[in-house]
């Protein structure tokens, strides 16, 4: 094997005995070999920040959304905030909405608070065709085409939860519901969904969710306080305690 010859740099001593010629080349090797360094790090550190940055916009969602993913429904200002987490393969997501939706409804349009719902998927085996991540991709896509169209979608979308075991609605049948929640199902719109444009957004915040030791649907919290009591009469005060 060939063995690899190692360069050795001249000692200050000897740089003397070589003189002022002998001197100049040391600095000049010493200057080239800072040099190259420098400059191999910040290609590394470039390089590290384009394959952040590709890794980040693979799993970005719709810039309709909150800076953390969230679908936003009231004032961007409201000083009370509701995080709701839903899945759409839930049957009591489907009953929570049925029964205390009318009061968050309420709430939001006397900007008492704003709600922010998570876009999640943890059910996906309740379905055999993946329902819940579809669901959930058609929502961002609503979100991103008109989200003033977004509570009636929600509503739409809950309406038709599937028997558990059963194939879930399919993709037409997604599109078709956004229809009857008042959005112009555009080419483009149809190609977010039948796409699944947003699957990785969905699969990296139902990951976040997850990690943030998420165990159930629907789950209801006000900052880092979780609601236990989702009656309305629950909810309202809640509410109430969150603003005293």
């Amino acid at each position: 094997m060939r063995k690899t010859r190692k360069i050795r740099l001249p000692q200050a001593d000897q740089l003397q005995r070589v003189g002022p010629t002998g001197r100049l080349f040391g600095a000049a090797v010493l200057t080239m070999l800072t040099v190259a360094i420098v400059a191999g790090l910040f290609v590394q550190i470039k390089n590290h920040e384009r394959a952040a940055t590709r890794a980040a916009a693979a799993v970005a969602g719709p810039n309709t959304l909150t800076a953390d993913g969230m679908v936003r429904v009231g004032s961007p200002d409201a000083k009370v905030v509701v995080t709701i987490v839903e899945d759409a393969q839930c049957p009591l997501c489907k009953t929570f909405q049925s029964v205390t939706g009318p009061a968050l409804d309420a709430l939001v349009g006397r900007n008492a608070i704003a709600i922010d719902y998570d876009l999640v998927a943890i059910r996906d085996r309740g379905t055999t065709n993946g329902y819940s991540s579809r669901a959930a991709n058609a929502s961002a896509c609503v979100a991103e085409a008109d989200l003033s169209k977004w509570s009636a979608w929600q509503r739409e979308l809950l309406n038709q939860v599937p028997a558990e075991g059963t194939p879930g609605p399919s993709d037409q049948d997604l599109i078709a519901g956004a229809t009857r929640a008042g959005l112009t199902a555009t080419p483009a719109f149809a190609e977010c969904v039948t796409s699944h444009r947003y699957s990785a957004f969905v699969a990296e915040q139902t990951r976040k969710a997850v990690a943030a030791k998420l165990t159930h649907v629907p789950t209801v919290r006000i900052g880092s306080t979780t609601v236990t009591n989702l009656t309305p009469e629950g909810l309202d005060a809640a509410v109430r305690a969150a603003t005293t």
